[in-house]
């Protein structure tokens, strides 16, 4: 019958959809976890070509340089590229695939930040960590997705902050002892600000400010959109604080506890 040719045709579409969500699955875990894989490998060919151009290893000819520069150029296109992958990724997830631990937020900020050694060597600018006097608790997080956080903020930060410069991320406890305890992260610099007619746009889908744009021409303007995300979805919040042309301070919050988490 006419009803029956219905429903099953209705029963083989409701298959190839599923059948095309767990393809769509398939590939997004394939190309999140072959980025992971090779950020690291890559960022030790970035810092081994530092090194070189450096001329801690030994003198280099001009023609030895300039192939070592290409190198560490090539090197720096293929780092962001793959981040441009992983931001995609992290735009598509749901909470459910998060894989939340109890995290060392201090130990995690000074992973990220040894990967921005060699820039702010280059660049001459200060990057400093400040933690808490006393050994703060574990938070209860994505440590993948936290990291991102991290990466976005100080890469920001070192991005538009002028040659000798300052960059500091510090890690306080004072909301430890409130009704939803937490750490708070404040990642500050003293590079360009953020304009005030801009400030409501900052976390929007591909916005970049326009006095960032004149100094860096590259950027997707996805970073501090995907941060608010993944902070939000931690249960914590993400703001800011900046006055143009003297640098801006971005905070967020992470909870301590599982139970904190919003729903």
């Amino acid at each position: 019958t006419y009803a029956k040719q219905l429903f099953d045709k209705d029963f083989e579409l409701t298959l190839a959809n599923k059948h095309l969500q767990n393809l769509e699955q398939a590939k997004s875990k394939f190309v999140s976890v072959t980025a992971h894989q090779l950020r690291t490998p890559l960022s030790a060919i970035k810092w081994t070509f530092h090194i070189l151009l450096k001329g801690d290893l030994g003198p280099t000819t001009k023609d030895q340089h300039n192939f070592i520069e290409n190198g560490y150029e090539s090197t720096q296109r293929m780092i962001a590229i793959i981040n441009d992958l992983l931001n995609v990724d992290y735009m598509e997830a749901d909470r459910s695939d998060y894989n939340f631990l109890p995290v060392d937020l201090p130990a995690l900020i000074e992973s990220v930040l040894f990967e921005f050694t060699n820039q702010a060597e280059s660049k001459a600018v200060k990057l400093k960590c400040i933690k808490p006097p006393i050994i703060p608790p574990k938070v209860f997080a994505d440590p993948i997705k936290l990291s991102m956080v991290i990466e976005n903020l100080i890469d920001n930060a070192m991005k538009y902050t002028p040659q000798g410069g300052q960059v500091t991320v510090s890690v306080g406890d004072a909301r430890m002892n409130s009704a939803e305890s937490s750490l708070e992260v404040i990642v500050s610099d003293t590079g360009i600000g953020i304009p005030p007619a801009e400030r409501d746009k900052i976390f929007h889908r591909f916005f970049r400010g326009s006095n960032a744009t004149r100094v860096q021409t590259d950027g997707t303007g996805l970073g501090l959109f995907i941060s608010r995300d993944i902070v939000e979805k931690h249960g914590g919040a993400i703001w800011f604080e900046s006055k143009q042309g003297q640098g801006a301070q971005f905070h967020f919050t992470i909870p301590v506890n599982r139970n904190n988490l919003s729903n």
